[in-house]
């Protein structure tokens, strides 16, 4: 078994998967992507993204590249998630705002040594990365 796979099977992580096989040996092969978003909300994340970070952080620590995505569709539309009341919805100045506050430290390390950190939703870029239409930094 490829050694990220057993460490994230290890640490709970890893609930069920269609081809376990197959994606053992895809990632002895070459190196994967893996990107969590993160909706700017609040001036900072909260112990609840830990799980995620820590999932970014062990992609990154066996040589694949994690991605943090901040801002987006869902922090300036809101996003109820199944609450009675939609969420508030933010100024470009707020968003803008949080997402400079918790990009600080995804930057220097603080939390993650993240590889890239996307942000604001504008292009950064000639490349976007899918139908987001949002370009990564290299």
């Amino acid at each position: 078994m490829n050694k990220f796979l057993k460490e994230f099977k290890d640490r709970g992580f890893f609930y069920q998967c269609t081809s376990e096989d197959e994606l053992s040996k895809q990632l002895d092969e070459e190196k994967i992507k893996g990107y969590i978003g993160f909706d700017c909300t609040a001036e900072s994340l909260h112990v609840g993204s830990l799980l995620q970070i820590m999932c970014l952080r062990l992609l990154q620590k066996n040589g694949h590249r994690p991605i943090v995505l901040l801002g987006g569709g869902t922090t300036r539309i809101g996003d109820p998630s199944g609450k009675d009341k939609t969420r508030k919805i933010l100024s470009e100045e707020e968003i803008n705002k949080n997402i400079k506050n918790i990009k600080n430290p995804t930057r220097t390390g603080t939390w993650i040594p993240v590889s890239t950190v996307v942000s604001e939703g504008k292009p950064r870029s000639a490349r976007a990365c899918g139908p987001c239409q949002i370009s990564c930094k290299p």
